[in-house]
């Protein structure tokens, strides 16, 4: 497998190159102009090490679908313990808008990877690495900073 996945990476091909190939190989499944830079270079990685061309796209976004409900386990434990993690954890896996992006091929899972990575580098006081995981999730998907942006104005009025 890893063989195969060299031989896949060891052709320079464009950028253009790679999303048509998505495009013609099953990386089509979400609409034009959607998939971001950080998205695509990740997705076109992901599709070296897998076997079916048709399934790389939804067991991506279910990869990182999973990893996002470990992360907001670790950040839970981190601020209040295992029991917080346990349930917040749960709550998200069960939460009908995760469930349909971790399995839609759609880059808003890793865009939310991304900030829960960030949430947990500004709880360890690493703001650097949050920096760089906030760049990580913009570039997974640019409309994050106008979701952000929006969240923090409603939590500065409600505070």
């Amino acid at each position: 497998m890893l063989a195969r996945a060299g031989d896949f990476l060891s052709h320079r091909k464009s950028l253009s190159q790679i999303q048509s190939e998505l495009k013609e190989t099953g990386g089509g499944l979400f609409p034009t102009g959607i998939a971001k830079p950080t998205f695509i270079w990740l997705l076109t990685l992901f599709r070296g090490l897998t076997p079916t061309a048709g399934f790389y796209v939804t067991a991506f976004s279910v990869l990182f679908g999973l990893l996002g409900i470990a992360m907001v386990y670790v950040i839970g434990c981190l601020m209040d313990g295992p029991e917080a993690g346990v349930l917040s954890a749960l709550i998200l896996g069960f939460s009908p808008l995760h469930v349909y992006f971790a399995r839609s091929g759609y880059p808003n899972g890793m865009a939310a990877f991304f900030l829960l990575v960030c949430i947990f580098w500004l709880v360890k006081e690493r703001q650097v690495l949050a920096g760089l995981s906030l760049g990580l999730a913009y570039t997974c998907h640019y409309g994050l900073l106008r979701a952000w942006r929006s969240w923090a104005q409603a939590w500065s009025v409600s505070v």
